[in-house]
């Protein structure tokens, strides 16, 4: 075992959907207008880009992992890592520990993220070709097979969600910028949530284009993000190189426990 400390405060475990309403509540109190509708046709030119029957002066597609703008503007880059799987559940058990665990094996990681006094997230990433099938048994529930002490936890708790999932994470790009498309978040380019950083980047990168937009230099709006990702992609990258090797599976958490202040050093890095 070994811990590691944010260096600023505690940091606070809150379900992904509370999150999203706080946010959307905010933007409406701020004035945001909403239309719901899938885009079936985006065409720009060089005054600004027309999005079904709505013009605007600039695009943001924050549109996700599996980015449908991304793909419509030819961006994406073929992946370099192999392919990794996600898959979580929430369960009704007070937390039986104030930090965030993360727990390792030789194919995965697993989760628990405490989201209120009785409510904690089961989260396991794994390598795609490694995940049991199972007819027996729910992938969720074979997945769990490899984390006994998770497992020996959970197994009788009463479920709070569904078992929801998402994979491949692994998305590169040549450019997050298209004219006047600016790719936002995990559409703009991303490698695993193995360090937990996907909303943190979502918001820079955010605050990138909008500050760009109001330069008038969106152009620059590219080498911005490259200055926001470096760090995230080289611990991140680092990490699953790592832990592809058994003697790196064997080192890490020993090497952790002896220099926590570097360990506090890393989370208070990947906590923004």
């Amino acid at each position: 075992w070994a811990e590691g400390h944010f260096r600023t405060g505690d940091g606070l475990g809150v379900r992904r959907l509370t999150l999203h309403n706080a946010l959307r509540a905010r933007a409406s109190e701020l004035g945001v207008q909403w239309s719901e509708t899938r885009v079936n046709h985006m065409e720009q030119d060089a005054n600004g880009v027309l999005i079904e029957h709505t013009r605007v002066q600039y695009c943001l597609a924050a549109d996700g992992l599996h980015s449908p703008t991304r793909k419509r503007l030819n961006l994406s880059k073929p992946a370099k890592f192999p392919k990794r799987v996600g898959i979580r559940q929430h369960f009704e058990i007070a937390p039986w520990s104030p930090f965030v665990e993360v727990y390792w094996s030789e194919f995965g990681e697993c989760y628990i993220t405490p989201v209120s006094e009785t409510q904690i997230g089961v989260a396991i990433l794994a390598y795609a070709d490694k995940v049991p099938s199972d007819p027996e048994q729910g992938k969720f529930e074979s997945l769990l097979d490899w984390f006994p002490v998770v497992k020996s936890r959970v197994q009788h708790a009463t479920p709070l969600s569904t078992v929801r999932g998402a994979g491949g994470f692994e998305q590169r790009v040549r450019t997050p910028v298209h004219g006047r498309v600016l790719l936002i978040g995990d559409a703009a380019g991303y490698l695993d949530p193995i360090t937990g950083e996907g909303i943190r980047l979502g918001l820079l990168s955010a605050k990138a284009a909008v500050q760009c937009i109001q330069k008038g230099t969106i152009g620059s709006y590219a080498k911005h993000h490259r200055l926001i990702l470096f760090p995230y992609w080289v611990l991140t990258g680092g990490l699953l190189w790592l832990r592809r090797f058994r003697i790196g599976r064997m080192v890490m958490v020993p090497f952790l426990k002896r220099v926590p202040f570097a360990f506090g050093r890393i989370v208070s890095a990947l906590g923004g």
